[in-house]
């Protein structure tokens, strides 16, 4: 393995060391509802529908910048409306929160909480949501937990 690979699990993604041309963007989904998300864990958009100079790495829900510039991000995320019934998440920049996504359901309905955020990036600087704070959260499928970003112009 190169000291450029991350390592996630069981697989490797390959970072990349050339210039992507062209536009970056990316829009992903959950299908699935996810459960019992530890602190830290990344939250899976598995539904990828656009990956423009795939920077995106859906097994992992994690951006890899392949250019540096500034770039918006958003995410949107639904909570289960059962028990747990919050979630605690945050975009984060190479492990750092830069915003937090905070949502609530109770008497048996969902809760959205969502943030968007403009960021300088580096080439290979790493974007991605993750749950925060608080163990065994649940984050509901069904497309109604989103994560976005597009590279709005290089530096």
């Amino acid at each position: 393995m190169h000291s450029s690979d991350l390592v996630s699990g069981s697989s490797t993604i390959q970072r990349r060391q050339v210039l992507v041309e062209g536009p970056v963007a990316f829009y992903a989904a959950k299908s699935n509802t996810q459960a019992n998300l530890g602190i830290n864990q990344p939250i899976i958009f598995e539904t990828v529908v656009v990956n423009l100079g795939n920077g995106f790495h859906s097994g992992h829900s994690l951006f890899i910048a392949p250019r540096s510039g500034v770039y918006l991000f958003a995410s949107t995320i639904m909570t289960n409306p059962t028990n747990p019934v919050e979630v605690h998440a945050a975009i984060t920049v190479n492990g750092n929160p830069v915003a937090r996504i905070y949502g609530h359901g109770d008497s048996g309905r969902h809760d959205q909480g969502a943030q968007t955020v403009l960021v300088q990036l580096n080439i290979n600087d790493e974007v991605d949501v993750k749950n925060i704070d608080r163990e065994h959260e649940v984050v509901y499928g069904g497309l109604y937990s989103t994560f976005s970003g597009v590279l709005l112009y290089d530096l």
